[in-house]
């Protein structure tokens, strides 16, 4: 099988969940006999498209919008990863859609999101997908819900976490810092609920006194809301934000974290969950979006609005080692399950049977 896959998205220095993904899956789908696999990068982009090198090894090509015969040679599968295929017809294209936050009008701009459900629909029925891939059974209830006619080409393929787990164990590492401190990671966005986490971190700190909250991300839409939260927080000194880190970095401060809040507002899967769990970390999380289901019985969850019954869980860890070492147990045992190469073997097991 001859695969051709967008690989635009990892035209940054510094990946996040989509950008992990397209890497993670690549470098798996290479391991795998008779998948033969080039990356795509949109011409338009041509200034960064050497940052894409520093990611996954490959041939690269250029592509436009529209695809033709001309353009590549002879493919059998286009594959866009990042919800975006070309138009044209001249082989099988198959789709990776992560969430429908743009559905969301309590989470999203409504002119951001109208322009992004204009692309989606546009992909959707212009551009016609032979195959959707969806990363949880959310994501593939929230898009049939909408659009039910897609049911017979949607398969939810789950995503990996062992590119977290490859570096030492978390009691032979040093600690990042000379604090306790509990711990979120994610785009600075809206959506991620960082103002929430803010208040729950005063409220524990009045009752835990030697707390402290680390975050790490880069800014995304209206991180201006959660820099003026911090800077108006009488606990602002001890709010600790970090910007973009590597993942040894990363590996750190999940080893040493009492706990990682992550009371996101919605998510199509939340890859930071399971590389918490898979770490050693207790995590504590939303119950509603994606959260639930990836997490299983193996998190705390909670209303993402209620910032008491967020601090009250943090206190509830920060004050029970018992606790925390039984679900600690639970989340390394319940990550095990996502791996690369269980994704890679079903995304090629959706090419092999379009081409049957």
């Amino acid at each position: 099988m001859r695969i051709l896959m967008d690989v635009t998205s990892l035209m940054d220095r510094n990946l996040t969940g989509i950008g992990t993904y397209i890497k993670n899956l690549i470098s798996n789908l290479q391991t795998i006999p008779n998948v033969d696999i080039d990356g795509a990068w949109y011409a338009e982009k041509y200034k960064k498209r050497e940052i894409i090198s520093t990611h996954i090894s490959l041939t690269l090509k250029p592509y436009f919008r529209f695809i033709s015969a001309f353009n590549f040679g002879k493919y059998d599968i286009f594959h866009g990863p990042d919800y975006k295929i070309p138009s044209g017809s001249f082989y099988k294209k198959v789709v990776t859609i992560h969430d429908l936050v743009d559905y969301e009008s309590t989470i999203i701009d409504k002119k951001r999101a109208g322009y992004g459900i204009h692309k989606f629909e546009k992909m959707l029925f212009k551009a016609r997908p032979d195959m959707i891939i969806t990363v949880s059974d959310f994501t593939r209830n929230c898009l049939l819900s909408r659009f039910p006619q897609f049911e017979p080409i949607t398969k939810t393929i789950y995503l990996g976490v062992d590119h977290i787990t490859s570096f030492e164990p978390a009691a032979i590492r040093k600690k990042p810092f000379p604090f306790p401190y509990i711990f979120f990671v994610g785009v600075i966005d809206k959506r991620k609920n960082l103002v929430k986490v803010i208040e729950a971190f005063e409220i524990a700190k009045e009752i835990l006194g030697d707390l402290h909250l680390v975050i790490v991300g880069k800014d995304g839409y209206c991180h201006e809301i959660v820099d003026e939260k911090i800077k108006g927080s009488r606990y602002a000194p001890y709010i600790h934000r970090l910007g973009f880190v590597s993942d040894e970095e990363l590996v750190d401060i999940y080893s040493h974290a009492e706990a990682f809040v992550f009371p996101s507002l919605y998510e199509g899967f939340g890859i930071p969950v399971l590389e918490a769990m898979s770490i050693g970390c207790p995590v504590i999380t939303s119950n509603r979006g994606a959260m639930k289901e990836i997490s299983g019985n193996a998190a705390i969850l909670v209303d993402p609005n209620d910032a008491e019954e967020i601090s009250d869980r943090i206190v509830e860890l920060c004050g029970n080692t018992a606790r925390r070492v039984k679900l600690i147990e639970k989340g390394q045992l319940w990550s095990k399950q996502f791996r690369w190469s269980k994704c890679a073997k079903e995304t090629a097991e959706v090419y092999k049977a379009l081409l049957e």
